[in-house]
């Protein structure tokens, strides 16, 4: 009962739900062999709440932070470069017990590998941090007891089996995978992630973003740039990511976040968060 109760609290009062705000999620936030070494710190500069994404690959029994599997060597370990620099924000966040705004941070995860023992080591990494976290429970339906921090899975089968399949009934579950296709919730696979062009393909896809809200998931779309080609290779961001102009590219912000799309992935975090300032946007 005590569950259901605290549960229910949190789907009436959290900013969190799906399809009550958009989010910036800073893609890619993380340092490329030994450069850009400032994106975690840049993206938090930009105010709460964020989303932040980091590619995983497993690697000498750790989960590190890195683009390429053969530089993944290089790379710090996930703890090292999320959970340790965010210590004081979230225990401050903690503190004030703001349940209205949580999640104020929205850890976003890629895996560039996908192994059964990549799973249960960031298992045990999210029960270290647990105090932070946002959480459902097995068999009780959609609801999630909101913290600080909301934990986002890619759809490998191994994080499925890991947080959800091996938990008992009544166990939490601590971070929440991709679905497959767009619509198809459980209490596990709670959101979609989209290229921004594919969804703009996709017919009738405000109508379908609205009905992911409905069963309770968060849609992501990525990710959109307004550099161009110079400025992209400089910073190293992909050409794949370039909208065409600064102009489209805040066209394509507004259209999606008009449509309430949960997060949208930008290489750009300082211009995205002054553009959504000066539209009002919450």
């Amino acid at each position: 009962m005590r569950y259901f109760v605290l549960s229910l609290m949190a789907t009436v009062l959290s900013a969190g739900e799906p399809g009550t705000r958009t989010v910036l999620d800073a893609h890619n936030c993380y340092p490329y062999q030994g450069k850009f070494v400032d994106r975690m710190e840049r993206a938090l500069k930009v105010g709460l709440p964020v989303a932040i994404e980091k590619d995983l690959v497993w690697k000498d029994g750790e989960n590190r932070v890195s683009h390429e599997v053969e530089h993944a060597g290089e790379g710090p370990t996930l703890e090292e470069d999320f959970f340790v620099p965010l210590k004081a924000q979230m225990e401050a966040a903690l503190r004030q017990g703001n349940r209205a705004a949580w999640p104020l941070v929205t850890l976003n995860l890629d895996f560039k590998t996908a192994e059964l023992a990549q799973a249960e080591h960031l298992y045990a990494l999210l029960k270290k941090y647990r105090g932070w976290l946002s959480v459902g429970k097995k068999g009780s339906g959609m609801g999630i007891v909101y913290g600080p921090l909301l934990v986002l899975l890619g759809s490998p089968q191994a994080n499925e089996d890991v947080f959800y399949g091996a938990r008992k009934e009544g166990e939490e579950i601590l971070a929440f995978g991709a679905a497959n296709r767009c619509g198809e919730a459980t209490e596990y696979r709670r959101w979609c992630n989209y290229a921004f062009r594919n969804l703009l393909k996709v017919p009738d896809w405000r109508e379908q973003v609205k009905q992911a809200h409905a069963r309770g998931m968060w849609v992501r779309v990525y990710t959109i740039n307004g550099a161009g080609e110079e400025e992209s290779q400089k910073n190293g961001w992909g050409r794949g990511y370039m909208a065409g102009s600064r102009e489209e590219a805040e066209r394509l912000w507004g259209e999606f976040a008009g449509a309430g799309v949960d997060f949208i992935a930008t290489d750009e975090y300082e211009l995205f968060a002054a553009w959504k300032a000066r539209q009002g946007r919450r």
